[in-house]
């Protein structure tokens, strides 16, 4: 059904901090090459589909039938790295100009 089409992947990340909870919904556009029926065996072949959400793993052996990510590829992987990384750095503190000028 994948075959020379494109879906999108998305995932949801939550990071709570004390009473605040931000959560950020992650896309990612993915392209297969058209697959004939050798192509789709071998790949079924590996055994790599049993256990994926969208029976193929980017990561691995299901690369070969992607022809184009437009997005985090790591989303795809699983968990999109940057953008959880994003939301798990401390809060900085904007300084009114006020407070600014005090300090120096």
């Amino acid at each position: 059904m994948l075959s020379g089409r494109d879906h999108l992947v998305r995932t949801a990340v939550a990071v709570r901090r004390h009473s605040r909870c931000d959560v950020r919904v992650v896309s990612t556009r993915v392209w297969f090459a058209e697959l004939d029926a050798h192509d789709i065996d071998w790949y079924l072949g590996t055994g790599e589909s049993l256990d994926k959400a969208g029976a193929y793993a980017l990561q691995g052996a299901g690369a070969c039938l992607v022809s184009r990510v437009e997005g985090s590829v790591s989303n795809v992987i699983g968990l999109p790295l940057v953008e959880t990384l994003e939301m798990l750095r401390p809060p900085t503190i904007e300084l009114s100009g006020v407070e600014r000028g005090l300090r120096g």
